[in-house]
């Protein structure tokens, strides 16, 4: 949902940040993406980690486009707010205006042997059932998305 002509885009990033990174560390990427952001970057993200949550909210803040990937998803088929689901807020306002593009992950996508290979050789056997792997994923979905 939203600006669909953001994943045409000829410069994209993912972005990434580590759960470990200090406060210090998120403030440096934060200055450092949104200086990208001004040369016409856009971000890819799933924003999971508190760091990519304060960075996309400095980018969203900053009035600069990027590609969100919703970690619960859109309502499904059978929720009542299905038929009449549109995004709250800021993000209704940044959709609006064509800086946003809100995207939920096919389980399709998480099946794909090349997102399961990358996953599994960066953090092992965890089971794909978990939060831990489903995240990992979703970040290599976003990489796959920014290239």
């Amino acid at each position: 949902m939203g600006n669909r002509f953001l994943l045409g885009y000829p410069q994209k990033e993912v972005l990434r940040c580590s759960r470990s990174m200090t406060q210090e560390e998120i403030g440096n990427r934060k200055a450092a993406c949104l200086e990208e952001a001004a040369m016409g970057t856009v971000f890819v993200s799933a924003a999971i980690s508190e760091g990519e949550k304060q960075i996309c909210r400095a980018i969203r803040e900053a009035e600069y486009p990027m590609i969100l990937l919703l970690v619960e998803g859109f309502p499904k088929p059978e929720s009542p707010h299905y038929a009449y689901y549109k995004p709250s807020g800021v993000y209704f306002a940044a959709c609006a205006e064509g800086r946003l593009l809100l995207l939920e992950v096919d389980e399709e996508a998480f099946e794909m042997p090349e997102i399961i290979e990358r996953v599994t050789a960066k953090i092992g056997d965890v089971p794909r059932e978990t939060k831990r792997w489903r995240f990992m994923a979703m970040n290599e979905i976003a990489e796959r998305l920014s290239q």
